[in-house]
């Protein structure tokens, strides 16, 4: 299991070109190499999750770019945007914990990995969790969302 877990954080690495962000695009000035989550990501990465939590649906969805890689089953973003509303409404109450949050440049994008801790009225979840955020005119959206449980880990 251990293996597959590193095969696939490997395969995160590889970011489809069309994905890039514009020739120039910067998120706060920052380069390409950090030690720490600049801010802007941090900034962004919580507010994702604080939208998420607070059943804050058109907060949460406008994290997404319009070409957002869709998950397997969806045809259309319009179509996850109705399930992903869908669920998030059916929930009485929804809070999302981040740690260990890690943020590096590659091909223009900002990779941010994390461990995510999920719980609801009705479903608890661990994951570990890759978002590659693009920076544009709007500020960063997340244009790919990845997940693997916690049980599978490293």
């Amino acid at each position: 299991m251990k293996h597959g877990f590193i095969a696939l954080l490997l395969a995160w690495l590889a970011v489809p070109a069309a994905w890039a962000a514009p020739e120039g695009a910067k998120i706060g000035g920052l380069g390409e190499a950090t030690a720490a989550v600049p801010a802007g990501v941090m900034d962004f990465v919580q507010g994702w999750a604080r939208a998420w939590s607070g059943k804050d649906v058109n907060a949460y969805l406008a994290a997404y770019a319009d070409d957002f890689r869709l998950p397997p089953g969806f045809a259309s973003k319009k179509a996850w945007e109705a399930r992903r509303r869908a669920r998030i409404a059916g929930k009485a109450w929804i809070r999302v914990e981040l740690r260990d949050i890690r943020a590096r440049r590659r091909k223009g994008l900002w990779l941010v990995t994390f461990f995510q801790r999920y719980e609801s009225d009705s479903y608890r979840d661990e994951s570990f969790k890759q978002l590659a955020l693009r920076p544009g005119p709007g500020g960063l959206r997340i244009v790919e969302e990845r997940s693997v449980p916690a049980r599978e880990g490293l």
